[in-house]
């Protein structure tokens, strides 16, 4: 017999009243290459425990400091991915990158764009994702700052 909860919080998926996911931890950590053309940025991670399979539900992008940046899906072994299934640990990371450039070199594209939050919103980024075909989006509060990585 299914239970009364179990039958609601399916129903409620789909309607997507129910969250798809829980955030377990958001962190950012600044970075940069030995060398000025290897550029710098800034990794955001965002860990999540997925409430839903990868047919469902797809993240597609964070939404922060004026910028909109595609993002990643890796697995608990850091490897990325598209599918996941329903109780998985993923991390959605996503990156703002830039480089500096000599004269003559071809210009740098990032991967992000300006862009203000799609929602109202005074907190420190916004996760948008798909459920059942139908656009959400996530309130992030804020970040924890780790420690920077310098690369050789």
């Amino acid at each position: 017999m299914v239970s009364k909860f179990s039958f609601f919080a399916v129903f409620f998926t789909l309607l997507g009243l129910y969250p798809s996911f829980t955030l377990l931890e958001s962190s950012q950590q600044a970075y940069s290459g030995g060398i000025a053309s290897a550029g710098r940025g800034t990794k955001y991670i965002i860990q999540l425990k997925a409430k839903t399979a990868s047919n469902h539900l797809s993240i597609d992008y964070l939404y922060v400091d004026g910028i909109k940046i595609p993002v990643k899906i890796l697995d608990s072994n850091k490897k990325e991915v598209n599918n996941f299934e329903k109780g998985s640990l993923i991390s959605v990371i996503a990156r703002k990158h830039t480089e500096d450039r000599r004269k003559n070199e071809p210009a740098f594209v990032p991967e992000w764009v300006e862009a203000s939050f799609p929602i109202n919103y005074n907190g420190a980024a916004v996760l948008s994702y798909c459920l059942n075909g139908k656009q959400r989006y996530s309130k992030i509060k804020q970040f924890k700052k780790l420690s920077s990585e310098n690369k050789p």
